[in-house]
C-alpha cells in the first residue's frame, strides 16, 4: 500500500461522524385525520396506544378532524398554530385514493415538505393492508434512509419509538446507480 492510499485510508477513518443519543420529547401530538370527531376519536385512542413509549404524563394529545380543514393552506395553518412536535397521520387524507398504494396524497406530500416537524405516516384506517401487529405496539421499529451516518435525529427518534427489550433496525437504502458504481469499484480491486 503506497503512502498515498494509507493516507487516504486513515482520513477516511477519522472522517466519520460520531452518534450521539439525545432522546428527543414530545410535549404535543397531532392526529391528523379526515375522518368526523366520534371516528376520530377511536383513532385517537388506538395511537396513543400504539404510542405509549412517548406518552408521558404531560404529553398533549390533540386531533384535527376533517371538518376542520378543507384545503392544505387550512391544514398547514392548524399546524403552525398547534405548534406540534409529532405529527401522526396517513396518506390520502380527504381523498379515495388511498385504495391504491402508490403515493402520499397532496396534504401528506405538502406536510413532510412544508414543516419541520416530523410525521408518523400509519396504515390508512380504511385500506386493509396493515399487518395485525402494525399499529399495537412498538416492540419492532425500522428506521430507512439512504444515508443513515450522521442522521442522529433520525436513530433518536426509532430508538426512543422502540418498546424496552424490542428490535430496532437502521437500515441504509442504496439507490441501484450508487450501489453499482461501488460494486465496479470493488471489482477492480485484485483481492477481492
Amino acid at each position: 500500500m503506497t503512502n498515498l492510499d494509507q493516507f487516504e485510508s486513515v482520513f477516511k477513518s477519522a472522517d466519520k461522524a460520531v452518534y450521539t443519543y439525545d432522546r428527543p420529547t414530545f410535549d404535543r401530538v397531532l392526529l391528523v385525520t379526515d375522518l368526523n370527531e366520534a371516528d376520530a376519536a377511536g383513532i385517537a385512542n388506538r395511537v396513543r396506544s400504539f404510542l405509549t413509549e412517548i406518552d408521558e404524563a404531560d404529553t398533549r394529545w390533540d386531533t384535527l378532524c376533517g371538518d376542520e380543514f378543507g384545503s392544505v393552506q387550512a391544514l398547514l395553518e392548524n399546524i403552525e398554530k398547534q405548534k406540534p412536535d409529532l405529527i401522526v397521520t396517513y396518506r390520502h387524507l380527504h381523498s379515495e385514493a388511498w385504495k391504491w398504494p402508490h403515493s402520499l396524497g397532496e396534504y401528506l406530500d405538502v406536510m413532510t415538505q412544508a414543516t419541520s416537524v416530523p410525521v408518523m405516516v400509519l396504515p390508512h384506517p380504511d385500506a386493509q393492508r396493515a399487518l395485525p401487529h402494525s399499529i399495537k405496539d412498538t416492540d419492532r421499529v425500522m428506521a430507512i434512509t439512504n444515508h443513515l451516518t450522521g442522521d442522529n435525529q433520525l436513530i433518536n427518534m426509532a430508538l426512543t419509538f422502540t418498546k424496552p427489550g424490542g428490535t430496532c433496525w437502521l437500515t441504509h437504502v442504496e439507490s441501484q446507480p450508487v450501489f453499482e458504481r461501488y460494486m465496479d469499484a470493488v471489482s477492480k480491486i485484485p483481492g477481492i
